[in-house]
């Protein structure tokens, strides 16, 4: 501050001190001019009294002063003073005309080349004749230069202590305050509301201080005031506003536990109010939805406006509704699995069965395979054995099927002893007899002493999707008219109703 103050000083003075020199040097080279003008009209008039007497070449002169009589329609001299020079050759003269003419215009004074020189020329005319005297110019500017130089030594003097005397005062009544304010207000930017404006004297700075004081106090009470209005609402939500213009940030106390970040991490992002609009926008863009989640399992919602110059919004935590949600989002799911579950095997009962096989119709029109399954005998174990026995046996045909199809097969329990396999795509005919011949092997030896003592087996009906059979209803019946035609051959066996026989 001081070095700017000072070079914006010393180039004033050196301005203005340019002016004075050329008013000075003006000044100086009239005097000087007038002054000599003078003397060389005395010096004529002397001329004017000897020439007639025939005394100039006798007139004493100094080297550099000349004095001439000049013939004015010839041009030629008349008489010269003998001691200066004996030709008189003006420079811009080309003709013995302007030569004459222009001598005979010098009679108020006239700065000339004469010889080679610049010379101070003055003339006066008498009948035909050219009176004139001129002297050397660079004594004359010599004495000029003297005094300019005098001048300006002494103008200087005053300008450097001049200087000093600002400077002193400068730093004794501005500079220090100056800077006193400037750290405070660097700390003020910082987030240090508990500084406070001072200055050493009593001058204009204070009024600044005071002004500066009152700034600080609404800064600091408006934080507070945010933090209090939001108490009072919830610690659920936080309010933020980011002044770019004065690069200071306002929060409530609890954004920091909202965001659930470390101490460390947020000063990192509220050193100014960009790197926090910074932040804010970086969660906003990487989530696709209203609800944020954030890294560390939590979620919030941000509300944000922008205005010239400021950002400012809410941060609402909705970590505990999202819990809620899911949770609740669970035991629904629980609750639809439960309800599509049959209780004993733990498989697709009914309902959900026809649901998921009308979504895979839905999704892949034209492609599907059911299986219905039928226990032969079923009866006659359940009866002699009892229900307990019977719901082994149950179960644990329940537990050939999901070990023999895939896991994206739908297997599902219809109630009793009837089962059906739901099958994404359609099998190849020879492919499918293959398999359905091997999955009645295996329930045989599976289910051996039942099938040797009650003769219990298993009847399979096989029904395709295709351009007449595309509904859940209608693939239904065509299968089961398969497991239909299964038992009236003999039972233990399957029947592929690719014909759609009834």
């Amino acid at each position: 501050m001081e070095k700017i103050i000072l070079k914006k000083l010393g180039f004033t003075f050196v301005v203005l001190s340019m002016f004075i020199f050329i008013a000075f040097a003006g000044i100086i080279f009239f005097t000087e001019s007038k002054t000599t003008f003078q003397e060389l009209d005395e010096t004529i008039q002397q001329i004017e009294v000897l020439y007639k007497k025939s005394e100039i070449k006798n007139i004493p002169t100094l080297d550099e002063q000349t004095v001439f009589v000049i013939d004015g329609n010839t041009g030629k001299i008349m008489d010269i003073s003998q001691d200066n020079e004996q030709e008189i050759n003006i420079d811009d003269a080309e003709s013995t005309e302007e030569y004459v003419s222009i001598l005979r215009n010098s009679i108020n004074g006239k700065l000339i080349k004469i010889n080679g020189t610049k010379k101070f020329l003055k003339t006066k005319n008498t009948d035909n004749l050219i009176l004139g005297a001129y002297v050397e110019a660079a004594p004359v500017f010599r004495t000029m230069r003297i005094q300019i130089t005098c001048f300006m030594a002494g103008m200087y003097a005053v300008l450097i202590g001049v200087i000093m005397i600002v400077r002193y005062h400068l730093k004794r009544y501005v500079l220090q305050d100056i800077s006193s304010i400037k750290s405070s207000v660097k700390e003020l930017m910082a987030g240090n509301t508990d500084i406070t404006f001072e200055t050493k004297y009593y001058t204009e700075f204070r009024q600044i201080t005071a002004v500066l004081n009152d700034l600080k106090d609404s800064y600091k009470t408006k934080r507070e005031r945010m933090s209090r209005m939001i108490s009072a609402i919830g610690s659920h939500v936080a309010v933020f506003e980011c002044l770019y213009s004065i690069n200071q940030n306002f929060f409530s106390d609890n954004i920091p536990c909202i965001l659930g970040v470390d101490d460390k991490e947020w000063d990192e992002m509220i050193k100014t109010p960009k790197g926090f609009e910074k932040y804010l926008t970086s969660l906003i863009s990487d989530s696709k939805e209203d609800i944020i989640a954030l890294e560390n399992d939590r979620y919030i919602s941000i509300v944000s406006f922008h205005k010239e110059n400021e950002f400012y919004g809410m941060i609402m935590d909705k970590t505990e509704d999202m819990k809620m949600k899911m949770k609740i989002e669970q035991e629904l799911h629980a609750a639809q699995e439960g309800a599509e579950m049959d209780p004993l095997t733990l498989l697709t009962n009914r309902a959900g069965l026809e649901k998921k096989v009308k979504t895979s119709l839905k999704n892949e029109p034209g492609q599907g395979t059911m299986l219905i399954f039928d226990l032969d005998h079923f009866k006659l174990v359940n009866d002699e054995l009892g229900h307990p026995v019977g719901d082994k046996v149950l179960e644990k045909f329940a537990g050939c099927l999901k070990s023999y199809f895939r896991k994206n097969d739908i297997v599902a329990r219809m109630g009793g002893d009837e089962f059906v396999v739901f099958i994404h795509s359609n099998i190849d005919v020879d492919i499918l007899s293959d398999k359905l011949e091997a999955l009645l092997g295996t329930v045989r030896q599976e289910l051996s002493s039942y099938y040797e003592r009650y003769g219990l087996s298993t009847s399979i009906g096989a029904a395709y999707v295709d351009h007449s059979i595309n509904s859940y209803d209608d693939l239904y019946k065509c299968a089961d008219d398969g497991l239909y035609i299964a038992k009236r051959l003999g039972k233990d066996r399957f029947y592929i109703n690719k014909d759609h026989r009834e």
